[in-house]
């Protein structure tokens, strides 16, 4: 779907990541459910959610600008043990708990 970079956002003297989507295919309705998204999810505030920064257009290139996470991901490192999937999943049900408190669940 797209291809994350590591970038420092010069105005706020911090490091971000920036999502560039593919925009081939994504059409009108790709890039207006892109904008819905990210303002659905920039309203949330939650550990277990990445906090958007920003949504655009460069030269018709879509992109997002979200908080840097560090670590690897699920994929990279998955849990090794009950103990520390349940504490993953865990997570992952506070993170949709909040969304779907306030009314962004559709984003997730």
């Amino acid at each position: 779907m797209g291809t994350v970079y590591r970038a420092r956002d010069p105005m706020l003297d911090r490091e971000v990541a920036v999502k560039v989507l593919s925009a081939q295919g994504l059409g009108s309705d790709g890039r207006a459910r892109l904008l819905r998204e990210a303002q659905s999810i920039a309203k949330l505030s939650h550990p277990n959610i990445v906090a958007v920064h920003d949504v655009g257009e460069f030269e018709k290139t879509p992109f997002v600008v979200m908080e840097l996470v560090h670590g690897k991901d699920l994929h990279q490192a998955p849990p090794q043990s009950l103990p520390a999937i349940v504490d993953v999943a865990g997570q992952i049900c506070a993170a949709l708990e909040h969304a779907t408190a306030t009314g962004s669940s559709t984003a997730i």
